[in-house]
């Protein structure tokens, strides 16, 4: 579960690497998002070479929506399967649902796939779990 001030990793080449939860957004507000749900995160670290400022698409300090892809909180699937991951994870998107970035690092939890809005990020994925 991903709650207000929860650090996450950003897994994709946006140029952030840390960030963390500001706002849950309409589905998760009572009890914590989860694989699949969106929320609004602050980046507090960045990328800080120097020949890497022309990928770098995200500031530090500035406020995107992001995209929950893995998260640490074990829940159950059908089949008495339990399945977490060991770090937070998320993806910034735009205003449009669709990815920032153009690699996406990591695995994503299959309930993705359920959620036919994020088609984008499914195909840029390496595998899902």
């Amino acid at each position: 579960m991903i709650h207000i001030l929860t650090n996450l990793v950003i897994s994709d080449n946006s140029g952030g690497i840390r960030g963390y939860c500001i706002r849950l957004l309409k589905p998760s507000m009572r009890i914590g998002a989860t694989a699949g749900d969106v929320v609004k995160i602050v980046v507090s670290k960045t990328l800080s070479r120097v020949s890497v400022k022309k990928i770098k698409r995200v500031e530090k300090s500035k406020i995107y929506d992001a995209l929950c892809v893995r998260v640490v909180k074990s829940y159950k699937r059908w089949g008495n399967i339990f399945i977490s991951s060991r770090h937070n994870a998320c993806i910034i998107i735009n205003n449009y649902k669709l990815p920032m970035a153009t690699r996406l690092f990591g695995p994503i939890f299959r309930d993705i796939r359920s959620n036919s809005s994020f088609l984008k990020v499914i195909y840029l994925s390496e595998v899902s779990l």
